[in-house]
């Protein structure tokens, strides 16, 4: 897939599956950049930004939804970090449930 198309599904996405979530909450997301690898980077605003569930919304919610697209490779944001183990058992977390 190439950048232009990834961008755009990566905006749909949020667009039509996240923002109306986010927005309930009087937050929101912007892309900050998308790497050639396929790499999201992500800024929250407005309330998400600083929100004490950020971690989760990112990690449980944002991250998984977008990882489903074809050719993103990762999704960070700006001030949202966990342990790499703790995003391991999330990301097992939400494959399981599918299975």
């Amino acid at each position: 897939m190439n950048a232009t198309d990834l961008a755009a599904s990566v905006q749909y996405v949020l667009d039509a599956d996240l923002r109306p979530l986010l927005h309930f909450h009087g937050g929101d997301v912007r892309v900050a950049d998308i790497t050639d690898d396929g790499k999201v980077r992500l800024e929250y605003t407005g309330a998400c930004h600083g929100c004490q569930l950020q971690v989760v919304t990112h990690f449980v919610t944002v991250r998984q939804r977008l990882l489903k697209l074809e050719g993103v490779t990762d999704v960070v944001a700006n001030g949202v970090h966990i342990s790499e183990e703790a995003q391991n058992r999330i990301t097992s977390a939400c494959t399981s449930e599918k299975s």
